[in-house]
C-alpha cells in the first residue's frame, strides 16, 4: 500500500476511531500521546518508516476524524487502542510513546493481534516520587483553572513547562503552532490525565500486569531525558519477560521529533527482525 488512505474501527458504543494509513510493508499501528494527533507527534518518524512499513497512525477519541466518548477512563482509552488494532485484521507491530506508551502496554495484554511492541518513554506512575506526585497535583490544579476559563493555548503551554518532562532547550524548540494545534482538544487531554492520576486508580504498569506481556518489547528513551522517564523505562524492563532497552544519544523526551532518524532506525531493526522471525 503506497497511497495514503484511512482505516477506521468502531467500538461497542459506536465510537469511531480513525487513522491515516501510509507506506508499504508489514503493518505498524502507531498511537499518539496526549498533546497531539498522530501526524503532529509521529510525522517526523513516519518519514523514515513508510518505505518499510504500512503505518496505521491512530487518532485517539475526539481527535481529528475520530469521534469521542464521555468515558475517558483508562480502561476505555486502552480499549480504543485494542479496537483500532484488531480492526487491521492481521498481526501488527504496536508503537506508543509517553502517555500512549502506557496505553499500548495495556492494550498488548488485551489483544492477540500484536506481534511486538515498541515504546518511547512510557508514563509510569510507579516510578514517580512523592515530590513528583505533589508537583503533578499542583500542576493539575492550575491547569484545571485555565481549562475552566477556556484559556486552552495557555493551559497547553503551562502543562508542558510546569510538568518537568522536558528540558529548557526542548521547550524553547516547540513552536507556538504546536500549542495552537493541540488546544482544541486540550480539555479532553486534561480530563484523561486527571482521571488516570487519581490515587489508587487503575494502572497498566503495575508489575503483575507487565509480567503477563508475552510479546517482545523494545523500550526506548533519550539519554538526556529527565530521571522519571528513564526510571519508568527500567521499571517496565524489570517486569516484562522479553524486554530490550536502548538509549538514543543526545536527546530528551521529544526525541521522536528532534531526532527522528535514530528513533526510526531502532524501530526498523526491531520490527524487521520480529516480522522476519514470524
Amino acid at each position: 500500500m503506497t497511497e495514503r488512505s484511512t482505516h477506521q474501527a468502531v467500538a461497542d458504543d459506536g465510537t469511531t476511531i480513525v487513522g491515516r494509513v501510509d507506506g508499504q510493508g508489514s503493518p505498524l499501528v502507531i498511537v499518539p500521546a496526549l498533546p497531539s494527533d498522530g501526524e503532529l507527534e509521529w510525522g517526523p518518524v513516519l518519514a523514515f518508516l513508510r518505505d518499510r512499513f504500512t503505518c496505521f497512525v491512530m487518532d485517539r477519541g475526539s481527535r481529528a476524524r475520530s469521534t469521542g466518548s464521555r468515558d475517558l477512563s483508562l480502561e476505555r482509552l486502552v480499549g480504543d487502542v485494542v479496537t483500532f488494532t484488531d480492526g487491521v485484521g492481521e498481526p501488527v507491530g504496536l508503537v506508543g510513546g509517553s502517555w500512549s506508551g502506557m496505553l499500548a502496554l495495556g492494550a498488548v495484554r488485551s489483544t492477540s493481534m500484536v506481534r511486538a511492541l515498541a515504546v518511547w518513554e512510557p508514563t509510569v506512575n510507579e516510578a514517580a516520587s512523592d515530590n513528583d506526585r505533589a508537583h503533578a497535583a499542583q500542576t493539575l490544579d492550575h491547569v484545571g483553572r485555565l481549562v475552566d476559563e477556556n484559556r486552552l493555548v495557555e493551559a497547553a503551554k503551562f502543562w508542558q513547562a510546569a510538568s518537568g518532562i522536558m528540558s529548557e532547550d526542548e521547550l524553547a524548540a516547540i513552536p507556538d503552532e504546536y500549542y495552537e494545534a493541540s488546544a482544541p482538544t486540550f480539555a479532553i487531554q486534561f480530563e484523561e490525565y486527571r482521571q488516570a492520576a487519581k490515587p489508587g486508580g487503575p494502572t497498566t504498569t503495575e508489575p503483575s500486569q507487565l509480567a503477563t506481556i508475552d510479546v517482545p518489547v523494545l523500550l526506548l528513551h533519550g539519554a538526556e531525558s529527565v530521571p522519571w522517564f528513564v526510571d519508568g523505562v527500567h521499571h517496565v524492563a524489570d517486569h516484562v519477560p522479553d524486554a530490550t532497552v536502548h538509549a538514543i544519544a543526545g536527546v530528551g523526551h521529544t526525541g521522536g521529533v528532534t531526532a527522528p532518524a535514530p528513533v526510526a532506525d531502532e524501530l526498523t531493526r526491531f520490527f524487521t527482525a520480529t516480522f522476519d522471525a514470524a
